[in-house]
């Protein structure tokens, strides 16, 4: 029979050796579990995208219902990523990004076409109905006034910047240089900022979304590249914080089409003609 209560080298008792190693294993499976709905996460991706490649073939188009389903598979993931994370205690961007970059289906530039083609992307197509959705949740009498004004307000801000930042993301050359200088770091840091803005309204709006009980806008929250300085970012921050910033932006691109063709069509126009 064990002596738990005689003193190892380390002045533990063997009991409390056994405890804290029991804890360690722990947090590495709760780790290795949340990589593990990581993963599947990025597998989801990959066949909603061969689902949309078949729905094309015959021109077809997903309805609202089957992108539910969809978005619901990978909120479950996230969801079940999540609590793994906090079994492992593991928290931090720095230690939460080296699991999430494991969910990126399409990392780096270059990648819009294929972004285009993900669940959180495509969630955009139903931003008015889900608009809507909330807008009548918070007219409900028994929903706070004060609660009703937040919910217009963070709607309109969200809007106002997305608009910013798309006439940002197409303003041509001679513009930029003229208002923001030649080196173009100020637009650059200016463009940032706007998207990083429209990533946290997003997420706010996600989150009264389920504080009133409809659907939220995205099946998961995005991470705005501020959270930590861009001088110190690890390569697993560089990873998840381009991919969430990538897909904000397509999202947004099927949320308000046609703003922007229009900011598109200008710059295409000004390019034709030579103007920068």
């Amino acid at each position: 029979m064990k002596n738990f209560n005689k003193l190892g080298e380390s002045g533990n008792t063997e009991r409390e050796t056994e405890k804290d190693e029991f804890q360690y294993d722990s947090k590495e499976e709760a780790r290795q579990e949340a990589i593990y709905h990581s993963s599947e996460i990025k597998d989801s991706e990959f066949s909603f995208a061969k689902r949309l490649m078949k729905l094309e073939e015959t021109e077809g188009k997903m309805s609202e219902k089957e992108l539910e389903r969809w978005e619901d598979i990978l909120a479950g993931e996230y969801k079940r990523m999540e609590e793994n994370l906090e079994l492992g205690e593991i928290r931090g961007t720095e230690a939460r990004t080296e699991v999430l970059q494991h969910m990126v289906a399409y990392p780096g530039e270059g990648k819009e076409k294929d972004l285009r083609n993900t669940i959180e992307a495509r969630s955009g197509d139903f931003f008015y109905e889900r608009r809507e959705a909330l807008k009548k949740a918070a007219d409900d009498p028994g929903v706070d006034k004060k609660k009703k004004s937040e919910v217009n307000d963070l709607l309109n801000k969200f809007v106002s910047v997305v608009y910013e930042h798309i006439d940002l993301k197409y303003m041509d050359k001679q513009d930029i240089r003229e208002q923001y200088g030649d080196d173009g770091h100020m637009y650059e840091y200016t463009r940032r900022t706007i998207h990083n803005n429209a990533i946290k309204y997003l997420n706010e709006l996600n989150n009264l979304a389920k504080e009133l009980n409809v659907r939220p806008f995205t099946p998961r929250n995005f991470l705005p590249s501020d959270l930590v300085d861009e001088k110190h970012q690890t390569g697993a921050e560089k990873i998840v914080f381009r991919y969430d910033r990538d897909i904000v932006e397509e999202y947004y691109a099927f949320a308000f089409p046609s703003a922007t063709r229009k900011a598109q069509a200008i710059a295409d126009q000004k390019q034709r003609f030579g103007i920068y």
